[in-house]
C-alpha cells in the first residue's frame, strides 16, 4: 500500500493527469484497489493482463433428461429445471387441495448424480489474473474525485485520475481496509481519449465479463430508504423459483409458498412500495451498457446498494414475480417494472437479433453510437463480425449500417417495425425513414409481436442509392379515418350503453366523431366487437398463444367491452389513486401513442401494406417525388398470419402460435377443427418441392418467427419458406408491388 500523503508532499494537485500505456496485442487493463482506512484518498493501480478469448463450451448433460426423470416419478409428480440450472421437484394432487416441493427426487435413496448437471470446465484465466467486472453508471461529468494511479507494480505514483462521483463511491464501497481487490472498470481500463482503442476494446467485452469471477453492480449508495428496498427483495427472491418454461413456484421450504401465485397480494405498506419504486428507478436500470454487462455475467453477478448486497439470481427472481402479478401497487407502475424484467429475462442471450437492437430503445449512454455498440457482445459472433465499432463514423451511419448488416444477415425487415416518423431526432436527409433513429428518446409504442403477417417470408430489397430502399410487398389498405393526436385510449369510449364505440374523424371539417358499430360484422366475416377486442390487445391471446399464461377472449371481451376498462384509463389521464391489472396495463402500453383509423377497405388499423421480411404491418407515406416514408408499424385485425399473401384460412382451420421458451422464437402451428389434426404446414400453401425440407436447426441468429428449410442435395439452408419468393407468390397469382423508402 503507498504510503499516505503528507502536507507539504506531493499531492494530487501537484501531480499530472495519468496517461495510460499502449495495451499490446491481446490485453486488456485492470484496477487493483488498494487497501486503505474508509475516508483516505483513493489509490489505485492499472496493470495490463492477456486475456485469451472466451471458448464458449455447452455443459455436459445430466444423465437424465427431463422427459426421462419424470418416467422415474410417483403419480402426482412433477420435475422442471429452474432458471438457474437446478432439478426443481413439484408435487400436486387432482384439483390442487394439496401440493409441496422439494429439490430432492421424491423416491426415496434415488442417486441425485442422475440428475445434478456436471461441473463446467475450469476457466482458462491464471489465479494471478482472478478480477471482478464493475457494472455502474457514469453519473454527472461535472462532479469528481481524483484517484492516485500507479503503474503496474511502480512505487511511485504515474499521475492522477478524475473520477465521476458515482465511480468515486464505488470504490470507496468496495474497497477492503487490508485486502487489495482486482476490477476491470470501464472508464479507467480503456483510454476514455482513444477511439481506435476503444474501438479494439468493445469487441473484448463478452470476454471480459464471462471470464470475471464477479460482476458487480453498483446501484449507488444509500439514499430513499434503498436499504428497506434491498431488503425486500432479497426476502421476495428467496421466496419464488423461476424455471425455464416460465412457470413460478415456491421455493422448497419457503416461509410465504403462496406469494408465487400471479393472483396472490404482496403484503408491504406503502413504504415499502415507494422504497421498491425508488431502486427501480436508478439510473443504472436505463444505460444502454449495463444490458450485456448483467447479461454476460449473469451467472454470479451480485447487486450492491450502499451496505446491501444479493444475488443477481435471487433479484431476477423478485422481478419475476412482481411482473407476473394480476395487480400491482399504484406507487409501482408496471412499465417500471417490465422495463426491468428485460434485464432479467435469462433467454435474452439467445433472443432474435431484432429483440435484441430493440433494447436499444429509450436507455441511455454518453455517446448514441453506442446505442447499438453497447449491446455488441450479446449478438450473435457471425454477426458481431460484420460490425466494426467506428466512432469516427457520424450516427447516422452507425445506425444505418446496423440496419444493413441485419437485413443482409436475417433476410428481414423486422428493423423497420422499430420506425417512428414522429420524434425522430436525426433528420430524415441524413438518416431515411427506414432506419430507426435510437437516438431519439420518444417514448416507444408496444410492438405487435407475433403477427406472422408476411409468413415468415424472406424481404426482397435492393438499394436503389446511398438514401433509398426498395422494397416489396402488397398494399392492403388506404387509410380513410384517423383519430385526433390523443391516444386511441382517450379516443376510443368503448361502451355497452349504446352498443357504439366512437371514432375520430381528423379528415372532416369540425373533426367529429364517427361511431363503429359494434353490433355489426367486421370485414373477415366476426362480430365486429370481437375485431375490435383483437384490436386493441393485438391479438395477444389465449387461443392464439395457448401456451402463454395470459387471458382469453372472452376474458377480454368482459373486461374491454363492458367499459370497466375505460375507467381506468381516464383515471390514469386524471392521475387518480387505482390498482390497474394486467388486462389495464397491456391494452394501456400497448395503444400508447397509436392512432385508431378506418380504411376504405373496412379494416380497422393503421397499415397501408404488408412487405415481404416484415412480421407487420407498416405504414407508409407517399412523398411527391412518388416515393414513400416509414410512418411506424400498425396492426390490422385480419392481416395477420400472412393472410395478404396467402389469403384467409378455410373455416375448419385454426391457427396458433408455438414459441420456444429459451429464445422466444416463434412458428406457427395449423389445427383442423374438425379431425382435431395439428400440422407444421400452412394448408394454404401447396406441397413442398421435393428437394426442400422442413428443419428445426435454428439459431438464436435467426428472425423472431422463423422456420428453417435445408435443400436435400445442395445443403443450401433457407431462414424463410422457398413457397413465399416473389416468383413462387406471383405464380400463384398473388400480385405484389414494389416500393421504394426514403
Amino acid at each position: 500500500m503507498p504510503a499516505q500523503e503528507r502536507p507539504g508532499s506531493n499531492t494530487s494537485a501537484e501531480r499530472g493527469a495519468y496517461r495510460h500505456k499502449p495495451l499490446g496485442d491481446g490485453e486488456i487493463r485492470l484496477v487493483t484497489i488498494c487497501p486503505a482506512e474508509p475516508h483516505d484518498q483513493l489509490h489505485v493501480r492499472i496493470s495490463h493482463l492477456h486475456l485469451p478469448q472466451w471458448v464458449h463450451t455447452d455443459p455436459a448433460p445430466r444423465p437424465l433428461s427431463l422427459g426421462q426423470l419424470r418416467e422415474t416419478l410417483p403419480p402426482g409428480w412433477w420435475v422442471y429445471e429452474t432458471t438457474e440450472d437446478r432439478i426443481y421437484f413439484y408435487y400436486e394432487e387432482a384439483g390442487g387441495s394439496n401440493w409441496k416441493t422439494s429439490w430432492r427426487h421424491p423416491v426415496p435413496g434415488f442417486d441425485e448424480s442422475l440428475y445434478a448437471r456436471p461441473s463446467l470446465p475450469i476457466r482458462d484465466v491464471p489465479p494471478c489474473a482472478q478480477f471482478e467486472a464493475l457494472s455502474y453508471t457514469w453519473g454527472n461529468a461535472g462532479r469528481h474525485q481524483d484517484a492516485v494511479v500507479y503503474d503496474g507494480q511502480d512505487s511511485d505514483p504515474a499521475g492522477v485520475v478524475a473520477l465521476n462521483l458515482n465511480l468515486s463511491n464505488a470504490l470507496h464501497h468496495l474497497r477492503s481496509p487490508s485486502k487489495a481487490r482486482t476490477l476491470w472498470i470501464d472508464a479507467l481500463c480503456i483510454n476514455q481519449f482513444d477511439d481506435v482503442e476503444k474501438a479494439r476494446q468493445l469487441p473484448r467485452m463478452a470476454d471480459i465479463y464471462r471470464h470475471a469471477a464477479h460482476v458487480v453492480v453498483w446501484l449507488g449508495p444509500e439514499r430513499d430508504n434503498s436499504s428497506l428496498a434491498m431488503d425486500t427483495l432479497a426476502h421476495l427472491g428467496s421466496q419464488i423459483q423461476t424455471t425455464t418454461d416460465h412457470w413460478l413456484f415456491s421455493t422448497p421450504g419457503a416461509q410465504h409458498p403462496f406469494w408465487c401465485e400471479s393472483s396472490c397480494p404482496l403484503p408491504y405498506a406503502d413504504g415499502t412500495w415507494a422504497a421498491v419504486a425508488a431502486l427501480l428507478s436508478r439510473a443504472w436500470f436505463s444505460r444502454v451498457w449495463i444490458v450485456q454487462e448483467v447479461q454476460l455475467g449473469r451467472e454470479n453477478a451480485v447487486v450492491s446498494c450502499g451496505g446491501r448486497e444479493m444475488a443477481w439470481s435471487t433479484f431476477c427472481r423478485a422481478i419475476t414475480c412482481l411482473w407476473s402479478k394480476d395487480r400491482l401497487h399504484p406507487i409501482l407502475p408496471r412499465s417500471k417494472v417490465a422495463f426491468v424484467e428485460r434485464l432479467t429475462n435469462p433467454g435474452l442471450r439467445l433472443a432474435p437479433l431484432s429483440n435484441i437492437i430493440r433494447l436499444a430503445h429509450g436507455r441511455e449512454c454518453m455517446n448514441p453510437r453506442d446505442r447499438i455498440y453497447g449491446l455488441l457482445a450479446l449478438f450473435l459472433p457471425s454477426f458481431q463480425r460484420l460490425l466494426v465499432p467506428a466512432y469516427t463514423d457520424s450516427v447516422a451511419e452507425v445506425y444505418k449500417d446496423v440496419t444493413l448488416q441485419y437485413i443482409r444477415h436475417a433476410k428481414r425487415l423486422e428493423l423497420l417495425r422499430a420506425c417512428q416518423l414522429q420524434g425522430r431526432k436525426i433528420g430524415l436527409s441524413e438518416l431515411p425513414s427506414w432506419i430507426p433513429d435510437y437516438s431519439a428518446q420518444a417514448a416507444q409504442t408496444h410492438y405487435a409481436d407475433y403477427n406472422f403477417a408476411s409468413a415468415g417470408s424472406a424481404c426482397h430489397v435492393r438499394l436503389v442509392d446511398h438514401h433509398s430502399l426498395l422494397v416489396t410487398g402488397r398494399r392492403c389498405a388506404t387509410i380513410s379515418q384517423v383519430t385526433s393526436s390523443l391516444s386511441a385510449l382517450e379516443a376510443v369510449n368503448i361502451t355497452n350503453r349504446n352498443g357504439e364505440a366512437p371514432v375520430s374523424d381528423s379528415s372532416s371539417p369540425n373533426n367529429g366523431e364517427t361511431a363503429v358499430d359494434l353490433e355489426g360484422t367486421y370485414v373477415t366475416g366476426e362480430e365486429m366487437r370481437v375485431a375490435l377486442c383483437k384490436t386493441l390487445v393485438g391479438n395477444y391471446l389465449r387461443e392464439q398463444f395457448p401456451d402463454d399464461s395470459i387471458p382469453s377472449l372472452d376474458e377480454w371481451l368482459g373486461r374491454l367491452i363492458d367499459g370497466s376498462a375505460v375507467q381506468s384509463f381516464k383515471d390514469r389521464k386524471y392521475q387518480r389513486d387505482h390498482s390497474d391489472s394486467f388486462h389495464n396495463d397491456y391494452v394501456w402500453d400497448f395503444l400508447r401513442l397509436r392512432c385508431f383509423t378506418q380504411t376504405h377497405e373496412g379494416y380497422i388499423g393503421d397499415a397501408i401494406c404488408v412487405l415481404l421480411g416484415c412480421e407487420s404491418p407498416i405504414v407508409l407515406r407517399q412523398t411527391t417525388s412518388g416515393r414513400y416514408h416509414v410512418v411506424g408499424e400498425a396492426y390490422v385485425h385480419g392481416l395477420q398470419d400472412g393472410q395478404a399473401f396467402l389469403g384467409p384460412l378455410e373455416e375448419q382451420w385454426s391457427v396458433h402460435a408455438v414459441i420456444n421458451n429459451s429464445n422466444r422464437q416463434a412458428s406457427c402451428r395449423f389445427t383442423n377443427t374438425n379431425t382435431a389434426e395439428i400440422v407444421d404446414h400452412d394448408p394454404r400453401l401447396p406441397p413442398l418441392p421435393e428437394q426442400w425440407e422442413l428443419s428445426s436447426d435454428n439459431t438464436h441468429g435467426d428472425p423472431a418467427t422463423t422456420r428453417t428449410f435445408n435443400h436435400k442435395s445442395t445443403g443450401l439452408k433457407l431462414n424463410s419458406d422457398p413457397r413465399l419468393t416473389p416468383g413462387a407468390l406471383k405464380s400463384r397469382g398473388v400480385s405484389l408491388e414494389e416500393f421504394v423508402l426514403v
